[in-house]
């Protein structure tokens, strides 16, 4: 499948990726990974 966003756009979307301010949201998926007893993530 080829690419649909341009180069311009992708760094644009890239930039509005938050990097940090996210704990809680990895801290709930991985007890869920856990509770469902999924490893290697």
């Amino acid at each position: 499948m080829s690419d649909s966003v341009d180069k311009t756009k992708r760094s644009e979307v890239m930039r509005a990726v938050k990097s940090n301010g996210n704990k809680s949201t990895e801290l709930k998926l991985i007890k869920l990974f856990k509770e469902n007893g999924i490893k290697g993530w």
